[in-house]
């Protein structure tokens, strides 16, 4: 993943109070990215769940041993098309507003 860097005019300031009907209320931080920068965030959101999870049914482990196996659970997610297209469906789900307190299951299947 390279690091990401928006041009002046991607990064912007708007005014979210004008939705609301009470304009400069509140103001925020907006800018555009490319799609595949989202499916970056949420992946990096589940190796920090994966490494959670194994720091804590394994406390013995280094910092750097929990960081390589939450990585390792999610090595395979690169080299699977069916898997990166339901995480980007995911994503897109959610942008329009359908959330869930469901777990979200994606299979990954990898040939060897």
């Amino acid at each position: 993943m390279s690091a990401y860097q928006p041009t002046p005019e991607q990064a912007q300031i708007i005014d979210a109070g004008a939705e609301t009907g009470k304009p400069n209320t509140l103001k925020v931080a907006a800018q555009q990215v490319e799609f595949e920068v989202l499916l970056d965030l949420f992946l990096d959101g589940m190796c920090s769940g994966a490494a959670s999870i194994i720091a804590h049914f394994n406390p013995t482990l280094s910092g750097s041993e929990v960081d390589q196996s939450a990585r390792a659970l999610l090595r395979s997610f690169p080299g699977d098309p069916l898997a990166l297209e339901s995480l980007r469906h995911h994503i897109r789900r959610r942008l329009d507003g359908h959330t869930t307190d469901d777990a979200t299951e994606v299979r990954v299947y990898r040939s060897k």
